[in-house]
């Protein structure tokens, strides 16, 4: 009895030290210390088996080795040592397998309490199970980039999101715990980025290869908005696991990787404005890093924007007074207050359709929210209509 209570303080510590570590990249030493504490629980399991024969302990035994080398991977992940980490990767898979096979081979033996408990740990150990899948690959990415094998390393990561989106997948249809649920979005999202970074290293790859000014250009915009891209994903990272500060650093990395490449292309700001004249982002950049030229680029836009809403707003009006016309016309023959109400409605969202598309043409509405807003525009008339009829009847 002694024994399993030491057990179970140990993987208790090995938790809790492999919590604080992955958390923050700064407390890697507390991973070193998890895998010791694990891997003293697996050893010490295997010995109380000599002593009494139970399948039980033999399953956990084979499952504390699989955090140990785990903890082992993430330790040599922060020191940046990817060989090392990639060359644990079997011992941990064959780890956990065992552990797995042995649980599905033997729960049928043991006492009831004991296999509801088993029942739930198959299904979150096969999570764990997609988890290392992910993590291998991510490592073979990483690699590969350091490498500049920009190809295989983005072959590699989106097999790595591809895998990191089934966790997310198998996380909800298995209703594990919110916690469960949130990482591996985090995990998804972190993958993204990085799936987004490894492009880049392709583009670049083109770059250095062409000798076009204007494909040149086209290039270093699309490494911009791809970089922004990466950004925002390691944002919501962030944002979905505030306790994981290395997708707080990893958002900060794509920042800085911006505003190298603004300050490097000051030539072609024009082109990266108009591109990204929605993005609040690029244009702070751009005024931290020179505020006369972007003041500059910004009062040129401004003042083409008025030209643009004189001439786009002038057409708009000309419709929107042939339309009210037309509906007047129609009203007036109307008499029914039903017709009327349709006839207030159509006039209603007609006005709001006008307003989006003016916002979109001058750039101050993005694609998808003009989309958004047309689509909620549309539901909420028919919400007024099915109003409208049920006051008539």
């Amino acid at each position: 009895m002694r024994e399993y209570q030491i057990i179970k303080k140990l993987s208790e510590s090995g938790r809790i030290h492999k919590d604080k570590g992955r958390r923050n990249e700064s407390n890697f030493q507390s991973l070193k210390i998890a895998h010791q504490r694990y891997k003293k629980a697996a050893i010490l399991s295997l010995k109380t088996l000599n002593q009494a024969e139970n399948k039980q302990i033999e399953i956990y035994a084979y499952y504390y080795y699989y955090e140990s080398n785990l903890c082992k991977i993430f330790y040599h992940i922060a020191l940046k040592e990817y060989q090392e980490a990639l060359a644990l990767e079997k011992e941990c898979l064959d780890n956990l397998s065992k552990a797995l096979n042995l649980l599905q081979n033997n729960k049928s033996f043991l006492p009831t309490h004991i296999q509801a408990t088993l029942n739930e740990q198959y299904i979150l150990w096969n999570y764990y199970l997609l988890t290392l899948n992910s993590i291998t690959l991510s490592i073979k990415a990483k690699l590969s980039f350091i490498e500049k094998n920009y190809i295989e390393s983005f072959d590699l990561y989106t097999d790595a999101a591809k895998k990191a989106l089934k966790q997310v997948e198998y996380a909800e249809n298995n209703s594990l715990d919110s916690v469960y649920l949130r990482i591996s979005k985090g995990n998804y999202l972190g993958m993204k980025a990085n799936l987004s970074s490894s492009f880049t290293g392709v583009i670049l790859k083109s770059i250095e290869t062409t000798e076009k000014p204007d494909f040149k250009k086209l290039l270093l915009i699309k490494i911009i908005n791809i970089t922004l891209e990466a950004y925002k994903y390691a944002t919501n990272a962030y944002d979905t696991n505030p306790e994981w500060e290395a997708y707080l650093k990893l958002s900060e990395i794509f920042k800085n990787n911006l505003e190298k490449l603004l300050l490097k292309n000051k030539k072609i700001w024009r082109d990266i404005y108009l591109s990204f004249e929605t993005e609040q982002l690029i244009k702070e950049i751009m005024k931290k890093k020179d505020p006369t030229e972007f003041n500059k680029i910004n009062s040129e836009f401004k003042d083409n924007k008025l030209l643009k809403l004189w001439s786009i707003g002038s057409f708009f009006l000309l419709a929107f007074i042939i339309i009210i016309s037309g509906l007047t016309y129609v009203n007036l023959s109307l008499k029914s207050l039903f017709q009327f109400l349709i006839t207030v409605i159509l006039t209603q969202t007609i006005l709001l359709t006008i307003g989006a598309l003016m916002l979109r043409t001058l750039g101050d509405l993005s694609e998808t929210n003009f989309m958004t807003l047309i689509r909620f525009l549309i539901s909420n008339q028919f919400k007024l209509f099915k109003f409208s009829k049920e006051d008539k009847t």
